[in-house]
């Protein structure tokens, strides 16, 4: 059976993804499909677990690379051949309203025409509910709901996953490092809570540009939820904004990075199967209250990570202190008193030195920075003190002014170099 995703195109520069199957090697097991694609010479597309969770893999349909195959499809404007069955739920989604939501942000991609062998749904084999345990805030916000706090045994946690499709730096030997090492830092917590912890490491940035780890976030993250279909019925997807940020702010403010966060409550269900329903979940909360909820909660004080420091020679799973996120996160502990509670994952003293920079760098973002906004109220809410307008502008004057000389100067060397 030949299923098309437009009636009466004809395949012309074309993915071909094949040839499914597991393989195994020095203790991980490997699922892998071969690939075909003029864009790029990578030949084959692979994730892998530990083999002690070999059986949790989905080997009956190409589900995930049907998912991890489409954004380069259309960016790169060819279509996709599958010699295999996927998800009718998923293919349907896919040609009826995921492209064209991916188009909604990038108009100049062009819509895949899609080909399948047919469709069937794996053979499922347990209920699991999985949630991805990356030790931040929206993840760590996602678990104390639902495991802690839910009362509902079918929605209840009771598995938790790590994957390497993006997150830690895009890919390569560096982000593979830094991954295992956070990996590695974490597991004692699911071990704590007797569940089991699943790290999937992938090859997908080996053909997928680097921008795309924030772009393509939702897609990557589905294709690896899409890996365990035998066994998960059910799958929380924690997302980072507020509904009430995702309406106030518009497109035109939206940064490269805050792209991902706004993909995911269009997506995430367009991306469940009959087998595995993945479930947008945190959008309920801004990034303070998600913070607020988990400040009291002890494997937070011992496990937070927030960390976006991907500089090659930061490789540690503890939190950097002065990025944008640790810095967002310090503020909001700092207005609800609870730094000290924090400080075996915070260099608390290294905030303090940069905190009232950073205090007046919101205040001056705050019509244009959903998370400065967010952070402001918050802090004035809570008696944390934050400087005006005026006395933000008066005193990173003196950095904005060496900043644009900065620019000013460069500008100047590159023009006398090109004459």
């Amino acid at each position: 059976m030949e299923l098309y995703c437009h009636r009466g195109w004809m395949l012309t520069m074309a993915m071909k993804i094949y040839n499914l199957r597991i393989e195994r090697k020095e203790g991980m097991s490997y699922l892998i499909c071969d690939m075909e694609a003029k864009f790029t010479d990578v030949k084959t597309v692979w994730y892998s677990v530990h083999q002690e969770y070999e059986d949790w893999l989905n080997t009956d349909v190409y589900d995930s690379f049907l998912i991890a195959a489409l954004y380069p499809a259309m960016f790169y404007k060819e279509d996709i051949i599958i010699e295999g069955n996927v998800s009718e739920r998923l293919f349907f989604n896919v040609k009826n309203y995921v492209q064209d939501i991916i188009r909604a942000f990038h108009p100049e991609f062009r819509k895949a025409n899609v080909k399948v062998q047919g469709f069937s749904n794996p053979h499922q084999i347990a209920k699991n509910v999985g949630t991805g345990f990356s030790a931040g805030v929206d993840s760590f916000s996602t678990i104390y709901d639902h495991l802690e706090r839910e009362s509902d045994e079918n929605y209840k946690i009771s598995s938790l996953f790590f994957f390497n499709v993006g997150s830690h730096g895009g890919g390569g030997e560096i982000a593979r490092q830094r991954f295992l090492k956070r990996f590695n830092y974490l597991k004692s917590f699911p071990e704590s809570k007797g569940l089991p912890y699943i790290g999937v490491d992938s090859n997908l940035f080996d053909f997928y540009l680097k921008p795309w780890e924030y772009q393509a976030g939702a897609f990557l993250r589905a294709s690896a939820i899409l890996l365990f279909q035998r066994k998960v019925s059910k799958y929380f997807a924690s997302g980072s904004n507020s509904y009430w940020e995702l309406m106030y702010f518009p497109f035109s403010k939206r940064t490269e990075y805050m792209e991902v966060t706004f993909y995911d409550v269009y997506v995430n269900t367009l991306l469940s199967t009959e087998c595995t329903e993945i479930i947008d979940d945190g959008n309920q909360y801004s990034r303070t209250q998600k913070t607020e909820l988990i400040a009291d909660y002890p494997p937070a004080h011992q496990y937070l990570n927030v960390c976006v420091d991907h500089a090659d020679d930061y490789l540690s799973a503890q939190n950097c202190s002065i990025c944008s996120k640790c810095l967002r996160t310090l503020i909001t502990l700092e207005s609800l008193n609870k730094l000290e509670a924090f400080s075996k994952v915070f260099d608390i003293e290294k905030y303090k030195k940069i905190s009232y920079k950073y205090k007046c760098e919101c205040r001056l973002l705050y019509d244009t920075d959903e998370y400065a906004k967010d952070n402001v109220d918050f802090a004035i809410a809570h008696g944390n003190s934050i400087p005006s307008y005026a006395e933000a502008r008066l005193y990173l004057l003196p950095s904005h002014a060496k900043h644009f000389a900065g620019r000013v100067l460069r500008k100047m060397a590159k023009i006398t170099h090109l004459r």
